[in-house]
């Protein structure tokens, strides 16, 4: 094949953004092994990225010296609930404005919290597809 025939294309192609939605607080490894593994089926299969709220929490967590945000439940209720709202904003901005379609792994876990429903709830509410996974 001859490669000076070939055409360049210069076009940016934008990828799909998956978030991935379920339980943290009460599920093992705060839910980071299952989006661990669908993140890279996700990328090699199909090109998509992710949105990762662990990954995220963690990235908070270190920006607000929060390491022991839990603790303020008891310690600190309105430190603990300003943290709290930090989080949910970040959130609500991602599953708006920042991704694609949401992915949610709904567990039993899931019962025990309220976050999983808020992101179905908004990704619904935003006309983009929830898959249950």
């Amino acid at each position: 094949m001859d490669m000076d025939k070939w055409i360049v294309n210069k076009t940016k192609f934008e990828t799909m953004i998956a978030y991935l939605s379920g339980a943290m607080e009460f599920a093992d490894d705060e839910g980071s092994g299952w989006r661990k593994d669908l993140t890279k089926w996700l990328n090699l299969n199909l090109g998509h990225n992710v949105y990762d709220p662990v990954i995220q929490s963690a990235e908070l967590i270190k920006k607000y010296g929060a390491s022991d945000y839990r603790g303020w439940k008891e310690s600190d209720p309105k430190k603990y609930a300003d943290f709290i709202r930090i989080c949910v904003d970040c959130d609500i901005e991602t599953v708006r404005n920042r991704t694609d379609y949401l992915i949610c792994l709904w567990d039993n876990n899931v019962l025990k919290g309220a976050g999983t429903h808020a992101e179905v709830t908004l990704a619904y509410e935003s006309n983009k597809p929830v898959f249950f996974y």
